[in-house]
């Protein structure tokens, strides 16, 4: 979970998130990115899931997207500090993670894609009710851990690619969303709870 000086809508989802038990949430790793303020303590709540602060070297969209070397599940999930799943929701995604989407980006918000009136391609939410979408954003989604292995690797369309998303401060859910097609030709899953 990535944040950056919302202290209030983090402390929010964290309550949201560990108020009931998720049977297969094995820990929260939440991305500081308040580069001059020193992270709160690391703690395990009552549930018995750690919560670990992961200080940034820089605030970036990016880090986001990297793996932790401390990760010990397969199956991470990308979030932002003012979006949550509720538990029992949580749970459904990750289950329907499991069995349809490891290869797949699989979250709760998709995206569509068009060309605009100007003739240049659009990235905007879709139309309410439509069936369709081309993309699952990163702010809530499951993603196997590999393809943030890739995402970070020393590839050089890579290294161009979180150039600018830290230049445009921007765009990392199209190359994540890039980065798993790319990888599996396979679609985004969407999964909004049940």
């Amino acid at each position: 979970m990535q944040t950056y000086r919302r202290p209030k809508e983090l402390n929010e989802t964290l309550h949201v998130l560990l108020k009931d038990p998720i049977p297969s949430l094995h820990e929260i790793v939440i991305i500081w990115n308040n580069l001059d303020q020193a992270p709160p303590q690391n703690y395990t709540s009552a549930h018995g899931v750690p919560v670990r602060y992961r200080a940034s070297p820089r605030n970036s969209l990016n880090q986001k997207l990297l793996p932790d070397p401390s990760f010990a599940t397969q199956a991470v999930l990308l979030s932002d500090d003012d979006v949550y799943y509720y538990p029992r929701d949580l749970e459904f995604a990750f289950q329907a993670w499991r069995r349809f989407g490891r290869r797949r980006l699989t979250g709760a918000m998709a995206r569509c894609t068009g060309v605009g009136k100007n003739g240049e391609w659009q990235y905007r939410m879709c139309a309410r009710g439509a069936d369709a979408y081309s993309m699952i954003i990163t702010n809530l989604a499951f993603v196997h851990v590999a393809f943030l292995e890739y995402y970070s690797s020393d590839d050089p369309t890579m290294a161009m690619i979180r150039e600018h998303v830290d230049d445009n401060l921007n765009c990392e859910d199209i190359a994540m969303n890039y980065v798993t097609q790319m990888l599996t030709r396979e679609p985004p899953l969407l999964v909004r709870g049940h």
